[in-house]
């Protein structure tokens, strides 16, 4: 049997600039567009209302999958999850998915902006070298 490996790249050209400062209905609204007015839902149930709050979040679907008795949450819990019998639920893969992705490609775009200010320090220390030396 073939264990097939599917990669996939991190374009974060196609994220907004100063998209990892996005707060509150910018944020929301980033999210609604890019996963859905479910996703944004979810986020918005839970306060996770800014990138980096997105991105320490172990699995924002976790919430739907509890317990949890808020009527909100349970229209949420019919829009992006499988009902069991015996009242359990599971958030549909694509949802998931998702989410996960997301979180990639934020964390590659933080990854970016994090190595940029690297390069811009090395060479303002090599610069401000160069000035004592002369």
């Amino acid at each position: 049997m073939n264990n097939t490996t599917t990669t996939y790249s991190l374009n974060t050209n196609n994220l907004p600039e100063d998209v990892l400062s996005y707060t509150d209905d910018k944020f929301y609204n980033f999210i609604r567009e890019v996963l859905g007015q479910s996703a944004a839902d979810l986020l918005n149930i839970q306060t996770t209302n800014n990138v980096p709050s997105f991105l320490l979040s172990d699995d924002v679907c976790d919430i739907t999958e509890h317990a949890v008795e808020p009527e909100e949450i349970d229209v949420l819990r019919e829009k992006i999850s499988f009902a069991f019998r015996y009242g359990t639920y599971h958030v549909k893969i694509g949802i998931r998915n998702n989410f996960r992705y997301l979180n990639k490609l934020l964390s590659a775009k933080l990854e970016e902006e994090n190595n940029k200010k690297n390069e811009i320090q090395k060479k303002q220390q090599q610069k401000s070298i160069q000035l004592h030396r002369h």
